[in-house]
């Protein structure tokens, strides 16, 4: 059951299908919760056989029913047919799982066939899974059974137990415990040895299976419920819904367009970022993703937020108020924490907890301490909220003091990461570009020394900027005059620095020798949503990123392939990123380059309509497209879906095409569309902005756009 290609989740609770890791190479499938997999065997049997499935619904997004049915078989010297039961599983995840069985006898001869349902467990930790070295393992305790109940657990060495409960509707007709050698007994307890289920999948941990022998009558129906209760470390329990902020307009704002196919893209966006919400000890967030990213995480959470603040902004505020509550005040360098730093991600399962790796929490990026000061300036910016900002301004200027201090390793006012050797724990490129392999010198070489990111200094430069503005608002001019001072500074060494005439775009880095990295990738295009550059190096940017060697005709290529480690399958050397593109196109938009802008967003489109759930993976593999009408992209076949900064790419392209922007006094919502020929009308219901409520309604009209507004905010169009 657990093998199909489904992803639920409730909260901190979810379920992973057919998924390869992306280290180890074996599968993710399985149930987890907090960096632990509870359940990685839930198979129900029939008379030994495993089930035939016919057809598999998600009805929600923590529910999926499976309609299966039997192949023949022989019971008490008479034949079964096949397709003579019908078997319903509903398989549903709040606080606890619950699968509902339902067989149905659609014959006119009674029966009493067995049923097996098997559960297992190896309680591994995620990150063992994905293929990061662990240290000696924990003990499985006995499987424990009674008449209606088994209990699984497992032990990690100076830690606490956890593990499952397993009960029962129905009394089972027997319970044994399953091996691999003989089927029922297990004895041995080491964490390698082999359970398996029907299907003949194994995998180490321990199980066990119940068997029932239901009296069937013709045409009658039997109901059978197992529930699995997980028994987690510490004393918070699972919670069943994520808590989103406790107060504030909570539910997000709705885009409606002239265009079916893209409604229906919006929609699953709106879905998965709700689905992807989860409560932590600290509040509640956005996930990066599912099944590697179900944790709060820097980077990625507040691109999330970046990309839906018009939408949700109470949301953003929550994400904001989790990663505060973990800002760094001292320094350790097993952590990359430093004072003032935004975590990169936290972790809670065995191996965090036991301090094999770093991750409670781990600062191991440069990136997200701009990206946060830039969003609590853009936050209240557009919730007027003053009572936020007097709560996250000394969190906006600790960050600030990181930027300066700590970020700044060489004194030369840029951000920089020291590199680092690959240790298989910590990350060596710290950017959103982390993978190990993703920094290279146009002749193929690896940058080192102190590497200075071009994208991060563009957060840097947005996040003064905006930060003064704000400040200003709010009557600290000494403050805003400061962050003003360091806006130019960093603009003009960015502008001298990383811009590289003969690629008519900017370094992707700097190397320790302030040498430019001098490859065309994406990552200038950062620089534009920034608004860094000139209108002139603006446009000389549009003609780069518009060309075959970037755009691959389904989005935009992480690198260019005229570039020596361009690789179409790799994690950053020249695949797609729906949240990259979409941190481009609104660059492009917000500095007037609106054909290049419609033309990726209309590429990220079709691409997400190509796939059958309408949703954008974390990121696909960078082949030029076919133009043919059954074309696709090619999967990255480890790609997180849903992934949070993917979900919210479409509708970040969208309000940025329609160019949704608040005054600087929250008095009145601006308006500048450029949309797709494909696009008439668009209405955006349920905004938040300033204290009031308000529906946005673009149009078509002539050679340009007609706008009106409800609510208690004035609408208008930019410039009028």
């Amino acid at each position: 059951m657990l093998d199909n290609d489904i992803v639920l989740k409730a909260d901190e609770l979810y379920l992973a299908g057919a998924k390869d890791t992306d280290g180890s190479g074996e599968r993710a499938t399985g149930i987890y919760a907090r960096d632990t997999r509870f359940v990685s065997v839930l198979d129900v049997s029939l008379n030994g056989q495993a089930l035939k499935t016919l057809a598999i619904r998600t009805p929600d997004a923590n529910r999926a029913l499976f309609v299966a049915t039997n192949d023949g078989f022989e019971l008490d010297g008479q034949e079964v047919y096949g397709h003579s039961l019908g078997v319903q599983q509903e398989l549903s995840l709040t606080d606890e799982v619950t699968l509902a069985l339902t067989v149905r006898n659609h014959t006119g001869q009674s029966m009493a066939p067995e049923f097996g349902v098997t559960v297992g467990s190896d309680f591994r930790d995620l990150f063992a899974i994905r293929g990061f070295p662990q240290p000696e393992p924990g003990v499985y305790a006995p499987v424990a059974v009674s008449a209606d109940r088994i209990e699984l657990g497992y032990r990690p060495p100076g830690d606490v137990e956890v593990g499952i409960s397993v009960t029962f509707s129905e009394r089972p007709a027997a319970i044994t415990e399953v091996n691999e050698e003989t089927g029922d007994q297990n004895v041995d307890r080491a964490r390698s040895s082999p359970v398996f289920g029907p299907s003949g999948r194994a995998l180490p941990g321990v199980a066990a299976r119940a068997t029932f022998r239901p009296a069937l009558e013709p045409h009658a129906t039997w109901h059978l419920t197992v529930t699995i209760r997980l028994r987690t470390v510490g004393d918070r329990p699972l919670s069943a819904a994520a808590r989103l902020p406790s107060h504030g307009h909570l539910q997000p704002g709705r885009i409606r367009t002239s265009d079916p196919a893209l409604n229906a893209v919006l929609d699953r966006a709106t879905a998965d970022l709700a689905m992807l919400q989860t409560t932590f000890d600290e509040g509640s967030i956005i996930a990066a993703g599912i099944p590697w990213f179900v944790a709060p995480f820097g980077r990625d959470s507040l691109i999330a937020g970046f990309q839906t603040l018009p939408l949700s902004p109470w949301r953003t505020a929550g994400i904001l108020r989790v990663l505060a509550a973990h800002q760094a005040t001292s320094h350790d360098p097993w952590r990359d924490r430093e004072p003032g730093k935004i975590l990169h991600e936290v972790r809670y399962g065995e191996m965090a907890r036991g301090g094999t790796i770093p991750h409670t929490p781990y600062y191991g990026t440069v990136d997200a301490t701009p990206l946060f000061a830039w969003l609590v300036a853009e936050t209240v910016a557009w919730t007027g909220d003053g009572a936020l900002w007097r709560e996250l301004e000394p969190h906006a200027r600790a960050a600030v003091g990181w930027m300066r201090e700590w970020g700044d390793l060489d004194g030369d006012g840029l951000i920089e990461h020291p590199t680092r050797q690959p240790d298989g724990v910590h990350i060596t490129n710290q950017g959103w570009k982390d993978s190990w392999d993703s920094l290279h010198h146009a002749d193929g070489s690896v940058p080192t020394g102190n590497i200075a990111l071009v994208e991060v200094q563009g957060y840097a430069y947005a996040a003064y900027r905006r930060l003064a503005d704000i400040s200003r608002l709010h009557g600290d001019t000494a403050w805003a005059d400061e962050l003003d001072g360091y806006a130019s500074q960093t603009r003009a060494l960015v502008e001298d620095g990383f811009w590289v005439e003969e690629m008519g775009t900017y370094a992707q880095a700097l190397d320790g020798d302030k040498r430019p990295v001098a490859v065309v990738s994406s990552n200038p295009g950062h620089l534009l949503l920034a608004g860094l550059p000139s209108p002139e190096r603006a446009a000389s940017m549009a003609r780069v990123l518009s060309h075959p060697s970037m755009s691959s005709g389904w989005g935009l290529r992480t690198l260019a392939t005229t570039a020596p480690t361009y690789n179409p399958m790799s994690y950053h050397n020249g695949s797609v990123w729906p949240h990259d593109n979409s941190l481009v196109v609104g660059g492009l938009a917000s500095s007037g380059q609106h054909g290049i802008a419609v033309e990726l967003f209309e590429a990220l489109l079709a691409a997400a309509l190509t796939d059958p759930t309408r949703r954008l993976p974390e990121l696909f593999c960078g082949f030029p497209r076919l133009g043919i009408a059954e074309s696709a992209p090619v999967p990255y076949p480890v790609s997180c879906i849903p992934q949070a900064w993917a979900a919210g790419a479409i509708p970040f392209m969208l309000t940025s095409l329609l160019g949704l922007a608040i005054t600087d006094d929250g008095a009145e919502i601006t308006v500048a569309p450029n949309l797709p020929e494909s696009i008439d009308w668009v209405e955006v219901t349920g905004l938040r902005a300033g204290n009031a409520d308000a529906t946005v309604r673009v149009r078509r009209d002539g050679d340009g756009y007609a706008v009106e507004g409800t609510g208690a905010i004035g609408v208008a169009l930019a410039g009028d």
